[in-house]
């Protein structure tokens, strides 16, 4: 095993002065000791205990450096293999996390929440959600529509919907009973059956519902139809056909 490099940020804080001292000790003794202290640290700051316990724990860098310094109780070494044995308790959690899509926001005026130091927090990247059409979507495919479907599932009321039947059952009503316009629009809100928008076979079908010549080479079925829809001067209705 090579070289350990590692730094702390701040070494100001109880946590990391007393991870600092121990580290340099165990550096000197063993490289491996070493290493398994600093994953006994990731452990900690992940939000995992030394004891198990039914009770809520309030969980800061303080009390990881308490944890700290009793690591030789908690790390136990056999034929070179460390075994460390922690647990995973509940977060204390009075809506000061709050569920976002599929991320939690934590209150930053509540540090007695948090587990990872502050100069460690991820931020989310907003600028994925510059348009608010893509922020709703968003919302509505991560957190409410799940929601009701479980809801609805656990008192047996069960609504017709198209998502969770089978590709060729799908396809088949897609081919026979949907308008384009419908398609389309189950296309551009719907994520899970947003691919089936360039399934050249539907628009073949789509073709034929409408007459539209498909011998010709300039363009796949759905150029084809586009273009039928524009010579009928109907195209103004299908709004967000250019997005797909």
């Amino acid at each position: 095993m090579g070289h350990i490099s590692y730094y702390l940020e701040d070494q100001n804080n109880d946590q990391d002065s007393v991870a600092l001292q121990i580290l340099s000790q165990l550096e000197r003794q063993s490289k491996h000791d070493a290493l398994a202290f600093i994953m006994y640290i990731q452990m900690l700051e992940c939000g995992f205990t030394s004891e198990e316990t039914n009770k809520t724990p309030t969980y800061n860098c303080r009390v990881v450096a308490e944890h700290i310094q009793h690591y030789e109780s908690i790390i136990t070494r056999k034929n070179n293999v460390y075994n460390i044995v922690l647990y995973v308790n509940k977060i204390k959690c009075n809506l000061d996390l709050l569920v976002f899509c599929n991320s939690l926001i934590a209150n930053l005026s509540a540090p007695e929440y948090h587990i990872l130091k502050s100069k460690s927090y991820k931020c989310i990247d907003v600028s994925n959600f510059e348009q608010i059409k893509i922020l709703c979507l968003d919302f509505k495919n991560n957190i409410v529509m799940p929601v009701r479907t479980l809801a609805l599932g656990h008192i047996s009321i069960y609504s017709a919907g198209l998502i969770g039947l089978p590709y060729d059952v799908l396809v088949y009503l897609i081919k026979h009973y949907l308008k384009v316009q419908d398609f389309i629009n189950i296309g551009r809100t719907c994520k899970a059956l947003n691919y089936l928008i360039d399934d050249q076979t539907l628009w073949i079908n789509f073709c034929k519902r409408e007459n539209v010549n498909l011998g010709r080479d300039d363009g796949t079925p759905k150029t084809l139809f586009r273009q039928y829809l524009c010579s009928k001067k109907i195209f103004h209705n299908f709004n967000h056909f250019d997005v797909y």
